[in-house]
């Protein structure tokens, strides 16, 4: 059985959002959210080789709330993470983490991109 990466409801309520006048919403949103993520997961990575654990705190709490707001769950736990060792001012796991977060979002990107096409065929 193939695990859902993306809470089908937040999804169905973003799909309430849209407004008739602007149907591309959808699409947009998730693309923004794709296109924000990877370069978070890039300034996370860069912050851990760096230790700077203020940067990974600010980047893993934005990533968080934004996965969080798609459905993304394993990315909004794992995003948690991260910024809960940041703010301990350790970074002992974080590379653990961050190899997590990013095969997360490669299954993420997929299941979001399928999405997206579903959306621009309505």
């Amino acid at each position: 059985m193939e695990t859902l990466r993306i809470d089908p409801k937040k999804i169905e309520e973003l799909k309430e959002l849209v407004d008739e006048d602007d149907p591309d919403f959808l699409i947009e949103l998730l693309e923004d959210y794709m296109d924000n993520s990877e370069e978070n997961l890039k300034a996370i990575r860069y912050a851990i080789q760096a230790k700077d654990t203020v940067t990974v705190v600010r980047t893993a709490h934005t990533l968080k709330g934004a996965s969080s707001n798609i459905g993304a769950v394993n990315m909004t736990e794992l995003s948690d993470q991260l910024e809960h060792l940041g703010r301990g001012k350790t970074l002992e796991g974080a590379v653990e983490l961050i190899d997590q977060l990013e095969g997360e979002f490669v299954e993420v990107k997929c299941e979001l991109e399928k999405e997206t096409a579903r959306a621009g065929k309505v």
